[in-house]
């Protein structure tokens, strides 16, 4: 099975990707990349924090995902100073469209380097992201993009890094939220996550069914992402095809093909059993030697017994960033 690549706009190929090492099923490559150091974050105003293998904690990590990003005026100078260059009669407060109308214009990118960039999960601040070059605060500011008449056409941001400080109050215009040192930002739109998955699971898939299935598996990205488990669930809802495919063909399974003409008589074939989603279990694996292999358990309820079917796949996340280690398949509970 060869690898499914996303096809990116210019806006988002800020970096090429790298191919996963496992080769038994396709990732999601996202390009649309923003590359943040975690070297140099003077987020807390107490001067450069650096986070380097000789520190006596290692940091932990964040794989926070499906969630939004806008830009926060951190001072009453920088909201001044945007007021000064926006269009005449703008209207207070900024609308997210006037936001993006100015942040993106670049001669504006001043201004934007200046911004608090908020991550929003679930209509909840959760982080502030921290960016060090241009290149990543041109990607949040695509990310912040508005599409009032067509939401579906809004990006859905991901961010990955060590979480930092939390900055004093008053540095962030009182928001007091986490900062994550983004080694990785990507984004993308519903629409495009219909047209990858829709490909994957191929058969002309019903939009609104792959609609219904991803919707019913972001209930459970609703987290932090700030744990192992999180992280390991996070990364695979984000990144992996081959569950909203295996969920697909359960929820909806497609009907037996009908016999043709020349085919001798044979007894109807039995009717297909829908399931229906019950749950995600994210835990240790029982095996796991000197790294951290996590097992992402879905359970599905059949509609017509009750009996439960659990798939699951394997991740490894012992480092920052997350790798599939094992594709999707049964899960048999041992005792």
């Amino acid at each position: 099975m060869t690898m499914t690549l996303l096809k990116p706009t210019a806006a988002q190929s800020l970096r090429i990707p790298t191919l996963s090492s496992y080769g038994g099923e396709p990732i999601i490559n996202w390009e649309s990349y923003a590359d943040i150091l975690p070297q140099a974050c003077s987020c807390d105003g107490g001067g450069e924090e650096s986070y380097n293998e000789g520190d006596s904690a290692p940091p932990s990590y964040i794989y926070s995902t499906l969630g939004k990003v806008r830009p926060v005026f951190p001072s009453l100078t920088i909201e001044k100073e945007f007021y000064q260059v926006a269009p005449p009669n703008s209207v207070y407060p900024p609308t997210p469209e006037l936001l993006f109308q100015v942040l993106s214009q670049v001669e504006n990118l001043y201004l934007a380097r200046e911004m608090c960039w908020v991550f929003t999960i679930a209509k909840v601040d959760s982080y502030i992201i921290k960016a060090i070059s241009d290149e990543e605060v041109l990607a949040l500011v695509e990310a912040s993009k508005p599409f009032p008449k067509n939401p579906s056409k809004e990006s859905l941001s991901t961010v990955v890094g060590p979480q930092g400080p939390v900055p004093p109050s008053g540095a962030c215009n009182g928001l007091e939220l986490p900062i994550v040192l983004a080694s990785d930002f990507f984004f993308l739109s519903l629409n495009q996550y219909v047209q990858e998955i829709e490909e994957q699971i191929g058969d002309e898939p019903v939009e609104l069914n792959v609609k219904l299935t991803i919707g019913i598996l972001w209930e459970a990205a609703i987290n932090p992402g700030n744990t192992d488990s999180y992280r390991a669930l996070n990364f695979v809802l984000t990144k992996y095809l081959g569950l909203y495919s295996d969920a697909y063909r359960l929820l909806y399974p497609p009907a037996p093909p009908a016999p043709s003409d020349s085919s001798p008589p044979s007894p109807p074939s039995p009717p297909p059993v829908p399931y229906s989603f019950v749950g995600v279990t994210s835990q240790p694996a029982l095996l796991q030697g000197d790294q951290k292999i996590y097992d992402v358990i879905f359970s599905y309820q059949a509609q017509t017994n009750g009996m439960i079917k659990k798939r699951y796949c394997q991740v490894n996340i012992t480092t920052e960033f997350p790798y599939l280690f094992q594709g999707m398949g049964e899960y048999i509970t041992t005792s």
